[in-house]
C-alpha cells in the first residue's frame, strides 16, 4: 500500500492494485508458491487464467499491478529478478466511447426539477459535468476552495494527484451559484464541510457527508429513465460528451487533453473516430450520391456509340 501511495496514484487506482497483488499472492498461495520467487512462467500462467474470466482491459490492470511491484520489489532486494521486465501485449478492442447529441443533454438536463435542495443540486452535478469534463471523482471530491467563481474557472486534482485548471461556461456559473447559494442556507447550524456536493434531504444525516460515485450513478441512471434516454449511462459518458462537441465545434486535441488531463494525446485521439462516424453518417443520410447508383439510371442504358455521340455534339470545354 505505501509503495501505491508513494507513487501518486488515485484512490481508486489503489484499490484496483492491491485487489490484484491480493489475488495473485493467493492464486500463488494456492499452488504453494511464494509471490517473492513467482517466475516469468508463473506470472504468464495466471495472466493466461485471469484473461478467461476478466475483461483485456481489466487484465492490463492486473498487469500494471504486477510489474509496479515487482519494480519495487527488485529496488528494494525482496525479489531478485523482476519475472515482468518485458510485459505481454494484450490486444484491446477498439471501444468507441458512448456520446449523447446536443438534444439528448439538453432533454437530460431539463428533466430534474429543481424545487428541493437535492433536485438542484444533482442539476448543478449534471452541468458541471458536461461543462468541464470532470471525472466523477473529481466532482464529488471538490472543495469550495477549488471554484474561482469569477473566472470561472475550477482547479481540480487529477489522476496522480496533478493539478489542472477547468474553464465553465456562463450557463454552468449560473447554476453552480444558485446551489452555492443554497448550500450556505443547508450548512447553516450544522458541521461545516468544504464539500461543494454533500447529502440533503433524506439522504442527509447529522454532519454533511460527501456523496459517492454509485450515488452520481444512480442519480444519472434516473434521470436518462425519465428523459428516455436508453441505459446504462455512467457520469464518464457526460465526459465523452463534452470532449467530443468541443472536438466537432472546432477545438483542437491538443486542448482537449489538456482540460481532459490526459497524460498522453494518444488517449484523445478516440475522439477522432467518433467525429469520423458521425460525419460518415451525416453525408450517408444526405448526400444525393453517397449511395451506388440504381440500375435503372440513365447514363446505365446509355451504350459507348450514343455517349460518343453525346459528347461529339457538346460544346462545353473540358474542365
Amino acid at each position: 500500500m505505501a509503495l501505491l501511495c508513494e507513487r501518486n496514484f488515485s484512490k481508486q487506482t489503489i484499490v484496483l492494485y492491491s485487489n490484484s497483488l491480493k489475488a495473485f499472492s493467493q492464486w500463488m498461495t494456492e499452488r504453494k508458491m511464494s509471490i517473492d520467487t513467482a517466475s516469468t512462467t508463473d506470472c504468464w500462467a495466471y495472466i493466461q487464467q485471469t484473461l478467461q474470466r476478466i475483461s483485456a482491459a481489466t487484465t492490463k490492470y492486473h498487469i500494471a499491478a504486477l510489474r509496479s511491484f515487482y519494480s519495487w520489489a527488485v529496488r528494494e532486494s525482496i525479489c531478485k529478478t523482476h519475472p515482468l521486465i518485458v510485459a505481454p501485449r494484450i490486444q484491446l478492442a477498439t471501444r468507441k466511447p458512448r456520446v449523447l447529441s446536443h438534444q439528448e443533454i439538453d432533454t437530460l438536463l431539463s428533466v430534474i426539477q429543481c424545487k428541493s435542495p437535492q433536485g438542484l443540486r444533482n442539476r448543478v452535478m449534471l452541468e458541471l459535468l458536461y461543462a468541464t469534463g470532470l471525472r466523477a471523482s473529481e466532482l464529488l471530491n471538490l472543495t469550495i476552495h477549488q471554484i474561482r467563481m469569477k473566472e470561472r474557472l475550477i482547479i481540480t486534482i487529477g489522476k496522480g494527484n496533478k493539478e489542472r485548471g477547468v474553464i465553465f461556461g456562463e450557463l454552468a456559473k449560473e447554476w453552480l451559484q444558485r446551489w452555492l447559494d443554497l448550500r450556505a442556507t443547508l450548512l447553516s447550524g450544522r458541521r461545516p464541510t468544504d464539500c461543494v456536493f454533500f447529502a440533503v434531504g433524506k439522504e442527509a444525516k447529522a454532519a454533511p457527508r460527501p456523496l459517492c460515485q454509485g450515488t452520481l450513478r444512480d442519480i444519472l441512471h434516473r434521470c436518462a429513465q425519465k428523459a428516455r434516454i436508453p441505459t446504462p449511462l455512467g457520469p464518464h459518458t457526460l465526459r465523452h460528451t463534452f470532449a467530443t462537441h468541443l472536438y466537432m465545434a472546432g477545438a483542437d486535441l491538443r486542448t482537449i487533453q489538456l482540460l481532459l488531463g490526459h497524460a498522453h494525446l494518444s488517449t484523445t485521439t478516440v475522439y477522432v473516430t467518433v467525429l469520423a462516424e458521425h460525419l460518415r453518417s451525416v453525408i450517408e443520410e444526405h448526400h444525393p450520391r453517397s449511395h451506388s447508383a440504381p440500375k435503372h439510371h440513365v447514363a446505365s442504358k446509355c451504350t459507348p456509340t450514343s455517349q460518343l455521340k453525346y459528347l461529339a455534339t457538346t460544346s462545353e470545354p473540358d474542365i
